[in-house]
């Protein structure tokens, strides 16, 4: 117990690959199942498409990297991290700025949304939450045709 965690991982590895009862003679797969036992089941997120095959500058699929996961800095986070900040949106200036907000509630986000989308001639993109959103985006994005890289590279910029 006094081991690092390191060591302690290992140690818990030993032990699942031990319990692993393999044939010999089947030496192709080890490998395989070895990883699938220590490695946890986690879902493929939805938004996967967003990053793959897009032209986009890559400090805009970062940012958009980013707030798929929660961790752009908007500033209900730095609220959360005691740091004195204005709290309303940078674009409307009304609401606290959430990535919900800024993404998806905003005022000015959903024209500039709507601008966009008739500019570009796709499908408004404008939704109720973030959540939605990003749905809707991600169901128009399969794919590498032009008509799906193109909301894939305004989305992230």
């Amino acid at each position: 117990m006094n081991a690092s965690w390191m060591v302690r991982k290992i140690l818990e590895a030993r032990e699942i690959i031990n319990q692993l009862h393999m044939p010999l003679e089947d030496k192709k797969n080890i490998i395989k199942q070895i990883y699938l036992q220590l490695s946890p089941m986690l879902h493929k997120t939805t938004w996967r498409s967003l990053m793959c095959n897009i032209a986009a500058r890559p400090k805009t699929i970062i940012i958009m990297w980013l707030q798929c996961h929660g961790r752009l800095l908007t500033v209900d986070i730095h609220k959360k991290w005691r740091l004195s900040v204005n709290d309303s949106c940078v674009l409307c200036q009304t609401n606290l700025e959430t990535r919900n907000h800024l993404f998806a509630e905003c005022d000015y986000a959903k024209r500039l949304w709507c601008r966009l989308s008739q500019w570009a001639k796709v499908q408004n993109i404008s939704s109720s939450t973030w959540e939605q959103q990003l749905q809707i985006i991600c169901q128009h994005t399969k794919g590498k045709s032009t008509v799906a890289k193109l909301p894939k590279m305004m989305y992230a910029e």
